[in-house]
């Protein structure tokens, strides 16, 4: 359930950001691609990538990350809290392994302890958002979807006017 993408460098580029691109097209049809302004999905071949695998372009202007990037407002919280559980789960489970076999506990972190926290959250975390909806309630909430198209008439229509909407406000606290 997760993808890592690596290079030496500490920036995302252009070809980096060719892969990622290609290995989202092949698992969604058409998608909404919410980014602050980093400089490799500003690109002229980042645009015909996603136009390529149908990706709406939704960037987000400096300083309004925090207040309107989903990732921020909703969902790296979250993460992290799931992060910890996990962590602490998974030092429990090591603790126990150590005393069933009566060595002394070592509890070192190391790449495959933190590949197992992330996957264990990622995965707690998918079927939580999926259940509570929160990506879609967080979109609304931050405005992202006020309007939808309305293929009959040809025009935009605001999303509160449909049932879809009427559970999912508009607008921070």
């Amino acid at each position: 359930g997760i993808e890592g993408f690596a290079q030496p460098a500490a920036v995302v580029d252009s070809i980096i950001q060719g892969w990622q691109l290609e290995s989202l097209g092949s698992r969604y049809p058409l998608s909404i691609c919410q980014r602050d302004m980093l400089g490799s999905y500003r690109s002229a071949s980042a645009m015909q990538g996603m136009e390529a695998i149908h990706m709406l372009d939704a960037p987000i202007l400096g300083k309004m990350t925090p207040v309107l990037q989903v990732t921020d407002t909703d969902i790296a919280r979250l993460l992290k809290v799931e992060a910890a559980k996990q962590e602490e789960i998974l030092r429990a489970e090591l603790k126990a392994k150590a005393v069933q076999q009566k060595t002394q506990e070592n509890f070192i972190m190391k790449v495959p302890e933190i590949f197992r926290i992330l996957h264990r959250s990622v995965k707690a975390l998918n079927e939580r958002l999926i259940k509570d909806n929160t990506v879609l309630a967080a979109f609304r909430r931050n405005l992202m979807l006020s309007y939808r198209p309305n293929w009959e008439t040809g025009k935009l229509m605001r999303s509160d006017e449909q049932a879809w909407a009427q559970a999912l406000p508009e607008g921070q606290h």
